[in-house]
């Protein structure tokens, strides 16, 4: 068993094998380790070996059982499409998120401390609607490269919107994946239509900044998730999004770092 640089469905990481002795092996026996396989390993093992093709695909059972441990009973309930077997439904769902990360990573793929006007996440959050819990997982939280701003997005998903995650899970999922972004900080500031004392309708601006790590704010706040899904609407007449991070310093301060060292020599 070897790394491959590319896998099925155009994603990295799948695993390239030896097919020889599987095919020799009792039927039982190739069940048995298929079933064992990621559904990546699952796709190269049916597109490469042709012997193991019609295996693969019309186990029905085997691809039930997958969709059962991939999606919650939620998520299979609100599962609106026209598929007429467990492998083509399987592998739309997957398909559908893994379209749905890769059209809204582009609108938040951006430096820290940018400051991003909330339609411009609102719109990454409308691309990414739909997708499951594992999606969030697989394409995003266990993605190295995957932007906080993304990762935000992809726990409002979870968080949010139906079928909803409880924040202890999506928390844990994101230390499971190994996700770099889940210890970083944003900051989200809204300008609501604040009240005057003794006045009983709305008068003036007022300024609510949100800030904390994505884990912290999942655990101490999760109805801002609820908040940020809702967007600018009703009380909320702006709001802007910020990746946190160590503030570059101007050339003209690394000018000076470099004249005082140049003097102390």
């Amino acid at each position: 068993m070897e790394s491959s640089p590319e896998s099925p469905c155009g994603a990295p990481g799948a695993m390239t094998f030896d097919f020889h002795g599987l095919v020799d092996l009792p039927l039982e026996c190739q069940r048995a380790i298929i079933d064992r396989l990621h559904w990546r390993e699952v796709l190269a093992l049916e597109s490469t070996c042709s012997h193991l093709r019609d295996l693969v695909a019309s186990d029905e059972h085997a691809w039930r059982v997958r969709c059962e441990m991939r999606f919650t009973p939620e998520e299979l309930a609100v599962a609106v499409d026209d598929a007429t077997t467990w492998r083509e439904r399987f592998m739309r769902s997957v398909k559908r998120g893994m379209k749905a990360v890769s059209n809204a990573r582009p609108l938040l793929d951006l430096a820290d401390n940018t400051v991003v006007h909330f339609r411009r996440f609102e719109e990454a959050q409308r691309r990414l609607s739909g997708i499951t819990f594992q999606d969030v997982r697989e394409f995003i939280a266990a993605e190295r490269s995957s932007p906080t701003l993304l990762v935000l997005a992809g726990m409002v998903e979870c968080m949010a919107r139906e079928p909803k995650v409880e924040p202890a899970e999506v928390v844990g999922m994101l230390k499971d994946a190994g996700c770099e972004a889940s210890g970083k900080s944003v900051r989200l500031t809204q300008w609501l239509l604040g009240r005057l004392e003794g006045v009983g309708y709305r008068l003036r601006d007022e300024v609510v900044v949100h800030e904390g790590s994505l884990e912290r704010l999942a655990v101490d706040n999760p109805r801002l998730f609820e908040v940020m899904l809702r967007g600018i609407q009703y009380e909320v007449r702006d709001m802007e999004v910020r990746a946190i991070g160590p503030e570059k310093k101007p050339w003209w301060a690394m000018l000076g770092t470099g004249m005082h060292i140049s003097q102390a020599a």
